[in-house]
């Protein structure tokens, strides 16, 4: 009987995860809501600008989101200001993807004592927790034509920078192109995928302990 030397490398598939039932998560998260108000109350409306996927993913997962400094500060501006009065959505884009991808609402103001190590890049500072509502593909096409009439250049809101707030009738448009729209893909469909890499990722960088686990380079370096 052959034995695995500990020391050799292992394969993305040897930390794969039990299939995920889509169906069940779904349900259970309460994801693409045959119900909902599409004229909420003091509602407030901003665009979110990933640079990866793979972060939009991760706020799925963990149910939070960071943004740049100045972001994170707008947005919990706008959170203090509602005072729970209104929802704060957020409608989210990976950037060059050519679509939307979903809708959350922002439940908590940002801590700025607190910061997550899941990102792609350890660069933002602060969280904050989100709740999913829409998780579907909306194409630039069908959004095109709803316009930043708040901003000077009055561009289409698939022009928009992260944390763009939007006028109230431009984010009920947005809220009910999400809700009406017959998606045939979300980031649902690569959700395993992106829990193999993660699997991946904590097993080859990480710890016991759940830290960066030193490279034999960092190792060998005299301090």
């Amino acid at each position: 009987m052959q034995t695995q030397d500990p020391n050799q490398a292992q394969t993305p598939q040897q930390y794969l995860t039990p299939p995920i039932d889509m169906p069940s998560l779904i349900a259970n998260k309460g994801y693409n809501p045959v119900n909902f108000d599409l004229r909420p109350s003091f509602a407030r409306y901003f665009v979110i600008k990933s640079y990866t996927e793979d972060d939009v993913h991760k706020s799925l997962k963990y149910e939070i989101w960071s943004s740049t400094d100045p972001g994170n500060k707008r947005l919990d501006k706008a959170f203090k200001e509602c005072a729970g009065r209104g929802p704060i959505y957020l409608f989210f884009s990976v950037n060059a993807s050519g679509h939307f991808c979903g809708m959350a609402e922002m439940l908590t103001p940002v801590d700025y004592t607190r910061s997550s190590t899941v990102w792609a890049s350890d660069k933002w500072k602060g969280v904050f927790k989100v709740r999913w509502i829409f998780v579907r593909d909306v194409p630039n096409a069908n959004l095109r034509h709803i316009k930043l009439n708040n901003t000077q250049e009055r561009k289409p809101v698939t022009n928009s920078r992260d944390t763009q707030e939007l006028l109230p009738d431009a984010g009920l448009e947005m809220l009910k192109i999400f809700f009406t729209h017959p998606a045939r893909t979300s980031l649902l469909q690569d959700f395993a995928f992106y829990e193999v890499s993660l699997d991946v990722f904590k097993h080859t960088f990480l710890d016991n302990s759940g830290h960066l686990a030193p490279s034999n380079s960092e190792i060998n370096t005299v301090k």
